[in-house]
């Protein structure tokens, strides 16, 4: 990651941390660094060969919320330096599911702000998976944020490839419209 990618996603990461409101500015700040973000190279390629899918699954079915995060986090920080866009099949894949993984780990952590940074990187990498916008759903009904919550699930359910993965977001769609009165 150079320099300038670096300093932006710690500054987006402290501004959605410290002002709820302005977690999508933090978000916007990441997306402006990626604007001249380096071309995938070795190291990003090493950086996702090495994320473990089946142990970061396993740390987070235990529970083990600091374990992934301090086990993926500076590769997923790391990959934010990179055009993510020239990531093509498993490649692409296993990094979403890596920043998956960590945006989980933050929610389940209670650190909304960068739960929804990871999430959103995971969206880009896999837009047809309902996790990342449960995630985001689930972080911004946390901020009191309705209309985003809202509509984070509402992709989910969208995106849903199950019954009961339907069955968990509906109810969760219900209350929040009863919320916004609608």
């Amino acid at each position: 990651m150079n320099r300038r990618s670096f300093l932006l996603s710690g500054l987006a990461g402290l501004l959605a941390m410290s002002t709820p409101k302005i977690v999508d500015k933090g978000v916007e700040l990441i997306a402006s660094a990626n604007a001249q973000v380096a071309p995938i190279d070795e190291t990003a390629l090493a950086v996702i060969d090495a994320f473990d899918e089946d142990k970061a699954y396993s740390d987070l079915q235990n529970g083990n919320y600091d374990k992934v995060i301090n086990d993926y986090k500076d590769s997923a920080d790391l990959l934010i330096g990179y055009d993510l866009n020239q990531l093509k099949g498993e490649s692409k894949r296993v990094a979403g599911v890596m920043f998956d993984n960590v945006a989980f780990a933050y929610k389940s952590n209670k650190e909304y702000g960068e739960a929804l940074k990871h999430a959103s990187f995971a969206v880009q990498l896999l837009p047809n998976s309902p996790s990342p916008h449960n995630i985001m759903g689930f972080s911004y009904v946390k901020l009191k944020r309705w209309e985003d919550a809202l509509r984070e699930y509402n992709i989910s359910k969208d995106l849903c490839p199950t019954k009961e993965c339907l069955e968990s977001v509906t109810p969760i769609i219900g209350k929040i419209e009863k919320i916004l009165n609608r």
